[in-house]
Formats: structure tokens, sequence, C-alpha cells
């Protein structure tokens, strides 16, 4: 197999994994038909709508209603300490960014979070099936992995699911 930000599998025998520093990990389980889900998404993801169509593609290959979802967003890069200039502020729906500090004019801070939250209750999730991990991979003092705080030495914060372990 190849790249790619996003796997989904109802197999018992397959791990599913990505690796992350910064970017979203959404970890998207169907208890019901024993289906799974995992995807990187940073912020050309978001665009693309990829937690939007992680969903599509459970329920179009697996039956999955995903309104039985449970959807978990671990440890990622959190508004304050997410700052996009306009080139990438344009792809954005305002609800999803705030000023940056008046001192940097043209900068913009992005909710990952709330971007894909949204994009899951867009597909049929349900708002409170949706929860996230509060750290902040850049800010956080708990030894995660941030490229925007270490750049090309940043480490990677691995993400492994399995229907066994759910």
């Amino acid at each position: 197999m190849g790249e790619c930000d996003g796997l989904i599998s109802d197999s018992p025998n397959v791990v599913l994994a990505i690796q992350v520093a910064d970017c979203l990990p959404i970890f998207l389980i169907a208890p019901d038909v024993s289906a799974i889900g995992l995807i990187h998404a940073g912020w050309r993801g978001t665009v693309a709508g990829i937690a939007l169509e992680a969903v599509c593609k459970l329920k179009e290959d697996f039956g999955v209603d995903p309104g039985s979802l449970s959807c978990f967003i671990g440890p990622s890069i959190h508004t304050c300490c997410y700052t996009v200039g306009r080139e990438v502020m344009d792809k954005f729906q305002t609800d999803h960014l705030t000023e940056s500090e008046p001192s940097e004019p043209n900068l913009y801070n992005l909710d990952l979070i709330s971007a894909n939250s949204a994009q899951l209750r867009e597909a049929g999730v349900a708002a409170e099936k949706i929860t996230f991990d509060k750290r902040c991979t850049h800010c956080s003092e708990s030894g995660l992995h941030s490229y925007r705080g270490h750049g090309d030495r940043a480490g990677r914060n691995v993400c492994f699911l399995n229907l066994k372990w759910v």
C-alpha cells in the first residue's frame, strides 16, 4: 500500500497506523458494524474534505450509519498556536478563523478541530459523539511532537487503531 491520509477497515486482523506532528489524527469507530477509520487531517486534507469523505467511505463500503460513529480527535495543534497566512486563510470559512494579534497583520489563527468537527457533523456524526484531546502539540508540556515547534527535526506521533482494541 502506498502513502495516503486516510485508512478504513472492517478486518480484525488489520492495524491502521498514521503519523502526525501537529496535524489531526481522527479515529472513527463504528461498533455496530465492526468498522474503523483513521485519518491524518492537515489543512490541505481538511480543505479537501477528508473527514467527510472518510465517513462517506465507511457508509459506502461497510454500511456504517454515520449516527452510530464515535469519533476522537487526538493530540494536535490548537488554535492558540496555529497561525496561517492569507493564502491558507482564504480556503476556510471565517467561523474556523480568528484574527491573530494586531501586531501581526494578515495572519490568522486556524481551528482545524472545529473545521473537521463540522465536516463530521455534516456527514451525519452526532455532535456529542465527537471528542478531542485538549493538549496542543505545539505548546503542551506533554512531550508530543510538533512540526511547528521543531521543524524538520520533529519526530512523529504514531497513532494505531484496530478492531480488537475497540
